[in-house]
């Protein structure tokens, strides 16, 4: 991996600081029954973690986690409970004191939390910036990017809403990405790398080359990029291709996705490509794939504590003789669960033979979090 002297040797002026923004800090937080606040691990994005580990412990690179805090719950609160507008703030039930702030953040940061027990010497990631927003309706952080545009980067039509909902939606996504913007505002210096991860940060880039206009940002995508010819059908098509050209370099998971998104560039906006790069008025932005990987040395030692062992032993007695099919999935709409069961019973009445053979173990979890756009869809029923 190339070092920050490195680029400074090539001459490119770089300060030797990530700050990665991602859309959550990976922390619930919670008030338990004799009202302390607490954090517990949150499930899913343990690739994004590890990585921003990985850049802390492995390389010369100084790296800084940037996320929402996330909603606040009660403890075994299965809801984020919303707070009427006209109530004072210091009545809020889930009311933070900066004191308060300052210890959830500390959880925060600790390894445990965030990675698991860390190795002997080896030191967490203490450069933690949370973002807190206004506590009122929490959820409608991210009504936008679940209701609009998860569905639509999944090629699905967002069920019908009234305008003014969605209006609302928008405002509230715009001031999202907004509080984000002035956190790295807040901390940013000449020559850092501003790496910015996933839908709900769309506006990030822009706002951010409108405030920071010689700043360094890359704007990474883990889902999918619409091809051209479906991405026509939306009045909004333009809108996912320009918000990207706000940054340095775009990466997707695979070069298919850099394929759709290069077609939209030339055929919706008019810009110049190449197969690398998308050239904007006197500037071009980078393209490339840069799928996103595991921590290999985390889950080979993980894969041997003695609680996954009994686990093991457990499944060994249970499939005696069988071959397992493991599979993990959120369950929402798009994932694929609900296909992948019909799959695996088609497959066993094409082959007969492999009944009682195999074992399809299908690992899947709802987000506490699951907005309604998930839980409606033909498909889920």
């Amino acid at each position: 991996m190339i070092t920050p002297d490195q680029y400074k040797k090539s001459g490119v002026p770089v300060s030797g600081r990530i700050l990665n923004c991602v859309t959550q800090l990976p922390g619930q937080i919670f008030r338990t029954h004799d009202k302390r606040w607490d954090v517990k691990s949150l499930r899913g994005s343990s690739a994004l973690y590890a990585s921003n580990k990985y850049l802390q412990t492995h390389t010369d690179w100084e790296t800084h986690l940037i996320g929402w805090t996330g909603e606040l719950y009660e403890e075994n609160e299965t809801v984020p409970r919303s707070i009427p507008e006209a109530q004072k703030i210091e009545n809020d039930p889930l009311y933070l004191s900066n004191e308060d702030k300052q210890n959830v953040e500390d959880q925060i940061k600790s390894n445990d939390l965030l990675y698991g027990k860390a190795s002997a010497g080896e030191e967490g990631p203490a450069r933690i910036h949370a973002v807190w927003l206004l506590r009122k309706d929490q959820d409608r952080w991210r009504q936008y990017a679940e209701n609009v545009l998860w569905p639509v980067l999944h090629y699905q039509l967002p069920e019908a809403t009234g305008g003014n909902e969605q209006i609302q939606w928008w405002t509230d996504y715009v001031k999202f990405n907004e509080a984000y913007a002035a956190k790295v505002r807040s901390i940013y210096k000449p020559g850092d790398i501003i790496w910015v991860h996933d839908y709900y940060l769309l506006l990030l880039p822009q706002i951010l080359r409108m405030e920071i206009p010689d700043s360094y940002i890359v704007h990474f995508c883990t889902y999918h990029f619409l091809r051209r010819n479906i991405s026509d059908v939306f009045q909004s098509a333009k809108f996912y291709s320009m918000v990207f050209l706000g940054a340095n370099q775009v990466g997707f998971q695979s070069f298919s996705f850099c394929r759709h998104f290069l077609s939209c560039c030339t055929r919706l906006l008019g810009y110049d490509v190449n197969p690398k790069c998308v050239f904007v008025h006197s500037a071009k932005v980078l393209v490339d794939a840069f799928p996103l990987g595991v921590d290999v040395a985390m889950m080979s030692k993980n894969a041997f504590v003695p609680e996954v062992t009994a686990k093991v032993s457990q499944l060994k007695k249970l499939t005696s003789g069988c071959k397992l099919i493991v599979g993990r999935d959120r369950l929402d709409s798009v994932h694929g669960v609900v296909q992948k069961l019909e799959a695996f019973n088609q497959f066993l009445e094409l082959f007969p033979r492999w009944v009682g053979h195999v074992v399809l173990i299908q690992v899947s979890y709802t987000p506490p979090t699951l907005l309604p756009f998930h839980t409606s869809t033909p498909a889920k029923k």
